[in-house]
């Protein structure tokens, strides 16, 4: 099955996200409909997640598949964070289910409390980093720097048009909805702050 992306349905990939977005602003004032409501928000936020980076993921093995034909570096590097992305989404929905915990704060040292992180915290926590420093720089820059030591020009614009563009406009799209989500509950903490 080979997946076309245009400009349309990759704004329809980012439906949850937009759902997570707004669910994560409303302000709810009983406690078990806000850890309800947050944990919802924070399980359509994994979802979007894993289903960006499977899909640039997708696109980047099937390129290595049809040019360079053999498992390399790159290939077993874009199945990390799909494989993580993919245990963190599982293991939301697990904990949830199962045994809901809260997350614990250290003391406050100014306006804003740190978040006391363990061992494994710390871990998931980098292998997060590193998952979206995959997605956002190393695969793109993998798959234009393959297409561009391919000497004929039409194959090029070829692999361009299947794989590198969809790949980037994944990625634009990610950044668009980030700058989207800081303006927006900017503003929203804005009016929030002018109400009270």
């Amino acid at each position: 099955m080979i997946i076309r992306l245009t400009p349309l349905r990759t704004v329809l990939l980012f439906i949850p996200f937009i759902i997570s977005a707004v669910l994560g602003r409303i302000q709810v004032p009983e406690l078990q409909t806000f850890l309800h409501t947050y944990y919802i928000s924070d399980h359509l936020f994994s979802l979007n997640l894993l289903l960006l980076i499977w899909l640039q993921a997708y696109f980047l093995i099937r390129f290595n598949d049809k040019v360079i034909n053999k498992l390399t570096f790159f290939k077993i590097n874009a199945l990390i964070p799909v494989i993580y992305v993919g245990y963190w989404f599982i293991r939301g929905i697990y904990l949830t289910i199962n045994k809901p915990h809260y997350i614990k704060l250290a003391k406050p040292e100014g306006p804003v409390s740190l978040v006391a992180l363990g061992p494994f915290e710390t871990i998931i926590a980098l292998l997060l980093f590193y998952s979206l420093f995959t997605f956002f720089f190393l695969n793109n820059n993998y798959v234009s720097s393959r297409i561009k030591k391919i000497g004929e020009p039409t194959e090029q614009a070829a692999l361009t048009n299947e794989f590198l563009n969809p790949m980037r406009l994944i990625v634009k799209a990610s950044w668009i909805a980030i700058v989207v989500l800081f303006v927006f509950v900017f503003v929203n903490d804005i009016l929030a702050m002018t109400k009270s």
